[in-house]
C-alpha cells in the first residue's frame, strides 16, 4: 500500500491541488499532518479538499478553535490567522475541533504528529537532540512530522546512535532498514522554507518498506495575487516565491 503524506498546506489551494492532481489517483491513501489553514487565502477550499482524508491538528488549526492562542504567534501569522478565522464556516470549526493531535498506525508501523511527540505536539523538532527525545517516545519504528516546513531525516540504530540527513534526493526511492528507527520531516506543501519554492511531500510504500520525497511546481503567481488582493501581509508572498 502506498500512502501520500502531506502537511503545512496553510490555505494554499494552488499548491494542494497540484499535489493531489499528480498523486491522489495513483495512491488514494492520504494523511494530512496539520496546518491546513493559516497564511494563504483559501482556507475553506483547503479544508474541503482534505476533510475526507486522515488529518491531524496543526498549531494554526488549533488557533482557529482557541482564540487566545492567536496571540502566541508573531505579528504576520497573527494577522493572517485573524483574517482566516473570519473566512471559515461553522462546519470548518467543527471539523478542526474534531482533529486529534496525533495518529498511530500500528499495522503500518508509523505515527504522525504535527511537531513532536510528548507533552507539546507543537514543539519544533529542529535538531538531533530533539530527535533523540522523540525516538525514546516512539511506539512505532517510523515517525512523520511537519511544522518546520523543512524536509529532513533522522535515523537511530539499536545502540541509539543517531544520524541526521539534511540533503534529500527527490524522486528517489529510499529503502528502509527494519533494524533502524526513522523520523521524517515531510516538508511543506503550502509554504516551503528550505530555499525551494516547490511543494514538498512524501510517499510511504508499506509493502516495499520505502519512502520517496517529491517536489511539485504550482502556480505561485496566482497564490501571490490572492494574498495581495486580500490585504494579507506582503511578507507572506515574498517568502513564498523564495521558498524561505
Amino acid at each position: 500500500m502506498k500512502i501520500l503524506l502531506i502537511g503545512d498546506i496553510h490555505g494554499n489551494i494552488e499548491a494542494l491541488d497540484a499535489v493531489l492532481t499528480k498523486e491522489v489517483d495513483k495512491i488514494g491513501n492520504v494523511i494530512v499532518l496539520g496546518d491546513i489553514v493559516g497564511y494563504m487565502a483559501n482556507p475553506k477550499e483547503a479544508i474541503d479538499s482534505v476533510k475526507d482524508f486522515d488529518c491531524i491538528l496543526g498549531n494554526h488549526d488549533y488557533a482557529m478553535c482557541n482564540t487566545e492562542m492567536i496571540w502566541w504567534f508573531n505579528s504576520v501569522a497573527r494577522q493572517a490567522l485573524t483574517w482566516t478565522k473570519k473566512q471559515l464556516r461553522e462546519e470548518d470549526f467543527t471539523f478542526l475541533k474534531g482533529l486529534p493531535f496525533q495518529r498511530i498506525y500500528k499495522n503500518e508501523n508509523f505515527t504522525v504528529v504535527h511537531g513532536c511527540l510528548g507533552d507539546d505536539p507543537f514543539e519544533y523538532l529542529l535538531d538531533i537532540y530533539q530527535a533523540e527525545k522523540n525516538f525514546k517516545l516512539m511506539s512505532t519504528d517510523l515517525l512523520f512530522v511537519g511544522h518546520t516546513h523543512v524536509p529532513i531525516i533522522w535515523q537511530e540504530d539499536s545502540l541509539e546512535n543517531i544520524k541526521e540527513f539534511t540533503t534529500i534526493d527527490y524522486d528517489k526511492e529510499i529503502l528502509l532498514d527494519e533494524h533502524l528507527k526513522y523520523i521524517f520531516n515531510i516538508g511543506s506543501v503550502g509554504q516551503p522554507r528550505d530555499g525551494d519554492s516547490r511543494s514538498c511531500y512524501v510517499i510511504y510504500d508499506t509493502e516495499k518498506y520505502s519512502i520517496c520525497y517529491r517536489r511539485q511546481e504550482y502556480d505561485i503567481n496566482k497564490t501571490v495575487r490572492k494574498i495581495a488582493e486580500n490585504n494579507l501581509p506582503r511578507f507572506l508572498y515574498e517568502r513564498l516565491t523564495l521558498g524561505v
